[in-house]
């Protein structure tokens, strides 16, 4: 079975509309992974930075927003970078980033004013009610959760998070901040991957492909007894998430879950058939004599094979599945 197989299920589920999936900071446009939903899914982007959003491709299911989304209105500096992914609405901490070996990606070249609006009331003026919400917005991510209590108590029920273990700009919210304040909104941590490590300045090529630990992308999900009283369609959005990452047992234990509270889900049995039915890729390799050597072999030697250089980004999100 396929992916595909989950849509008849899905679409009895979500009705006549689709579920929403909002990205803040959209620049370079969704990812992948969401494309085989394309026909259950709508979206809506957010971006300010005007070169950026020119690019963003349009679609009669894509929304792209030039708007500058933060935890509150207001008026705000968007701090623009020599790499422009490195932009922010908080200036860099050019002191911490000097005892990194980066390069000059963080330069501040042009200060804009941008008139900035919350999530909450974004969403709202355009009439979204968002599933599933991913931020990368480069150290304002905390603040615009907190400008989206609206729609992480009620609505989300999927976030993607960039996060940071070390203030790359001043006076930025880490880790922690957003675990716990998510964590206390029902959500709970399911993967973190794409890993970026950094070595100290100076010390480019020594040691071990691996430096220090600066950011990392984090999935949660809505945790499934939060939603025993949630709409059909809300958990057709949760089962979609975790299928789009490649968790289908997650998606399953959530229809337990459900399910144990007494709450029949329709369409259970054929979403469960088309959730079993999701295979790994190493799945096709079953037959190779000697699999299980060869795997650690590669554990092993998967860092040694690497270039030393000065930074590393390191495993991906999610299960690819077939």
């Amino acid at each position: 079975m396929s992916v595909r197989s989950l849509f008849p299920p899905l679409r009895a589920l979500l009705g006549k509309s689709n579920a929403w999936l909002v990205d803040v900071g959209a620049s370079l446009g969704i990812h992948p992974r969401w494309k085989i939903f394309d026909e259950l899914l709508h979206v809506v982007g957010f971006e300010p930075n005007a070169e950026e959003f020119r690019k963003l491709p349009a679609s009669p299911r894509h929304r792209w927003v030039q708007a500058a989304v933060a935890g509150r209105r207001g008026l705000r500096t968007l701090y623009l970078t020599r790499r422009f992914n490195n932009a922010s609405l908080l200036r860099p901490n050019a002191a911490f980033l000097a005892e990194l070996e980066w390069r000059d990606d963080f330069d501040v070249v042009a200060e804009e004013k941008l008139e900035c609006v919350s999530l909450d009331e974004a969403l709202t003026e355009i009439g979204v009610q968002p599933d599933f919400l991913k931020l990368d917005t480069q150290g304002s991510e905390f603040e615009i959760l907190q400008g989206a209590e609206r729609g992480l108590r009620s609505d989300v029920v999927f976030i993607e998070v960039e996060t940071e273990f070390c203030q790359l700009y001043e006076s930025q919210p880490l880790f922690a901040d957003i675990d716990s304040h998510l964590r206390a909104r029902g959500f709970y941590l399911h993967d973190m991957a794409n890993h970026l490590f950094v070595k100290p300045r100076g010390m480019h090529g020594v040691g071990g492909p691996k430096g220090r630990l600066i950011q990392a992308d984090c999935l949660y999900f809505k945790e499934p007894r939060e939603l025993t009283t949630a709409t059909d369609a809300k958990i057709a959005a949760l089962i979609m998430s975790y299928a789009a990452y490649g968790f289908p047992e997650g998606a399953i234990h959530a229809l337990d879950v459900i399910e144990r509270t007494g709450r029949a889900v329709p369409e259970s049995a054929a979403l469960r058939r088309g959730l079993h039915g999701l295979r790994h890729i190493s799945r096709w390799l079953d037959w190779l004599p000697g699999r299980d050597f060869l795997t650690r072999l590669a554990k092993r030697f998967h860092l040694d094979f690497r270039a030393v250089g000065h930074a590393l980004w390191e495993n991906e999100l999610g299960n690819r599945l077939r």
